[in-house]
């Protein structure tokens, strides 16, 4: 789902220069629980400690807006669950101490 915004890992990291996460006006919700991605496939010979796609990386406190749960061109609907994330940062926020 599109939403009219889209979380991002941006959103749950400090940009430089700064020691919080961006600010959003419309925050629904405070999350802080690692960026963390099963991996998709076993190690292969190459790089036998390495599965392949998983990762995990800190996070700070970072807030979620309103507009993740709110489909573009749809009325009257509200999506808590499958929320406008990219992969990387839909990672964070589908775990539920967030």
């Amino acid at each position: 789902m599109i939403g009219e915004f889209v979380f991002t890992e941006r959103d749950s990291q400090s940009p430089l220069n700064s020691v919080r996460a961006p600010l959003h006006k419309d925050s629904v919700a405070v999350g802080d629980y690692p960026l963390d991605c099963h991996a998709v496939r076993n190690p292969d010979s190459y790089y036998p400690e390495i599965p392949e796609g998983g990762f995990v990386f800190p996070t700070v406190p970072y807030q979620i807006p309103y507009g993740v749960m709110v489909p573009k061109n749809v009325d009257g609907l509200l999506v808590p669950v499958a929320v406008s994330a990219s992969h990387v940062g839909f990672s964070t926020i589908r775990m539920e101490p967030t």
